[in-house]
């Protein structure tokens, strides 16, 4: 994109849909026009709320804990996900010995996860973790957002297209949210250069029905699968352990359902651009 294009940091502060063009104003005083609008702004999305978009959405009574670590032992880029009875506990490798913390934990545990000291928390998340990387030390601020669903009706109107968590929003359980973004862009880009070549009109609302067709039952399978195991390992039932225990160990003994948890959660299972 020219550099005469880009235009950050900014907000959008107006926007319309006119013949042919969506017009809109940014806080900096620019005025943008195009022939498509793409909103990619987050779980509570002002233009989806502006389209009257409704979602169906719940809460599930969690808070995120978020920052970030120092270990000694190297994680070699693998992630780990503590299931833990208060909830997930993911270690998330970044560049060098560090990795990103995504604690899901009840409202209370986390604001006081908030205010503690960055030693006694550090501890607490090296104990939970079992020593897995070795003994944590916090190397990042922390911060906190509240744990819900939310999936689109619809991805979309006339010239304005959902992507990423302005469409659906789920728990971080499975580290799945910004995979689906990242593969609603890759239908995106291929949906335009195939319009753009054929010197079709980006913002046709045909090209939105084949976008939802494309995204919409993957998005919706992973929504529905991360909802699940979040209630599964959420829940404090008797005879639950016991099963999850099972269900985890099965998986962890066949090649073939590692192998199909892997494609779906990668996408690899997906193929982009089909059906048309």
């Amino acid at each position: 994109m020219p550099a005469d294009r880009v235009h950050a940091p900014a907000e959008l502060v107006a926007w319309s849909v006119e013949p042919g063009q969506v017009s809109a104003r940014l806080d900096n005083g620019a005025d943008l026009s195009a022939p498509l609008l793409l909103a990619a702004d987050g779980r509570q999305s002002g233009i989806r709320k502006h389209l009257g978009i409704r979602s169906a959405l719940w809460d599930y009574g969690q808070t995120g804990v978020v920052t970030a670590v120092e270990h000694p032992r190297a994680h070699d880029g693998v992630a780990h996900e503590i299931f833990l009875p208060d909830g997930p506990l993911a270690l998330l490798p970044l560049s060098g010995n560090r990795s990103s913390v995504v604690w899901s934990i009840d409202r209370v545990q986390a604001q006081g996860a908030l205010d503690m000291p960055d030693a006694r928390l550090a501890a607490m998340l090296t104990e939970r973790s079992a020593g897995v990387l070795g003994e944590l030390r916090i190397a990042a601020r922390r911060w906190v957002y509240p744990l819900n669903f939310h999936h689109a009706d619809r991805y979309g109107a006339a010239r304005v297209m959902l992507i990423g968590d302005a469409a659906h929003g789920i728990h971080p359980i499975a580290g799945q949210g910004l995979n689906l973004a990242l593969r609603d862009v890759a239908v995106l880009a291929e949906l335009l250069g195939e319009a753009a070549t054929l010197g079709l009109d980006l913002g046709d609302i045909q090209l939105l029905r084949r976008y939802e067709r494309l995204r919409r039952p993957d998005n919706a399978v992973m929504c529905a699968a991360t909802d699940g195991l979040t209630r599964l390992f959420s829940n404090r039932l008797p005879l639950l352990p016991q099963i999850r225990r099972f269900g985890l160990g099965l998986v962890g003994r066949s090649s073939m359902l590692k192998s199909f948890f892997v494609a779906q959660a990668t996408g690899l299972a997906t193929q982009v651009g089909q059906p048309r």
